[in-house]
């Protein structure tokens, strides 16, 4: 029993006449050809695999769109509708499906990165508005004895300057 593929035997020609077509093995296509078999009536030549024993051979019926559509990509990419098919079969859906949520949890994550961006510059304008409007508060205060009814809101006016210079040096 042979392993793997002998390319003599395993491929086959598919040979196109304006009647109809024919396969043959490859070493039939060689040995006609050199015989001067085949006439000028042959327009095409596609080379495939021969099925191996592992495949089996079954009948679909698929809607007109679904079938022009499988035979442009067929032909754009060079192989058979049957190729097509097999391909697509193959592949994975589930790794687009994955793909497509890992693209919209990224685009989601920018847009709160972009949100979240803005909202922290607003809070930093406030900061520094409240600063200055406290420094000025401050700056009027400072006549304010530590006796007086005023001094607790000294104090407070104070506290509040020193939290939003610490909240300001973290930036």
């Amino acid at each position: 029993m042979r392993r793997g593929i002998d390319p003599v035997h395993d491929i086959l020609m598919i040979v196109e006449y304006p009647v109809g077509f024919e396969k043959v093995p490859v070493w039939v296509a060689i040995r006609r050809l050199n015989c001067g078999l085949w006439r000028s009536t042959l327009r095409v030549a596609r080379i495939r695999r021969m099925p191996t024993n592992d495949t089996i051979k079954t009948s679909l019926r698929l809607p007109k769109p679904l079938h022009a559509e499988l035979e442009r990509v067929a032909d754009a990419a060079g192989l058979t509708i049957n190729a097509e098919m097999i391909l697509r079969l193959q592949r994975d859906p589930r790794a687009d499906h994955a793909e497509a949520i890992i693209n919209e949890i990224r685009r989601r994550d920018e847009a709160i990165i972009d949100g979240l961006t803005r909202q922290i510059a607003v809070m930093r304008t406030a900061l520094d508005r409240a600063d200055d409007v406290l420094g000025r508060v401050a700056a009027a205060m400072s006549q304010v004895s530590a006796e007086s009814e005023a001094a607790p809101l000294k104090r407070d006016v104070e506290y509040a300057r020193e939290l939003i210079g610490a909240v300001s040096t973290h930036r």
